[in-house]
């Protein structure tokens, strides 16, 4: 089933390319650094497909939208967050 997503915000990971040589590297060490934290887990038996949000920036952040073949009851389509963020600051 087809998630209700704006697939025209994302970027297949295979099309990836960053603002210079370096950015793109960097973007490509996060896609890597999400296949390999998603690939851990036993219930994601493959990657099908993945995609890069156009808020992505190589180094900082890197939002990723995979596709898995599941092998338990969990969503075919995961979110993966990648990057380094500020920890959550309390409202005053």
């Amino acid at each position: 089933m087809q998630p209700s997503i704006d697939f025209t915000k994302l970027i297949p990971c295979a099309d990836v390319a960053g603002d210079d040589p370096e950015d793109t590297a960097l973007l490509e060490e996060m896609i890597e650094r999400g296949t390999t934290y998603l690939a851990r887990f036993a219930w994601a038996r493959q990657i099908r497909e993945c995609y890069l949000g156009d808020i992505s920036v190589g180094g900082v952040v890197a939002v990723l939208l995979f596709r898995i073949e599941p092998s338990a009851d969990v969503d075919e389509w995961l979110w993966v967050v990648i990057g380094d963020l500020p920890p959550r600051v309390p409202r005053s």
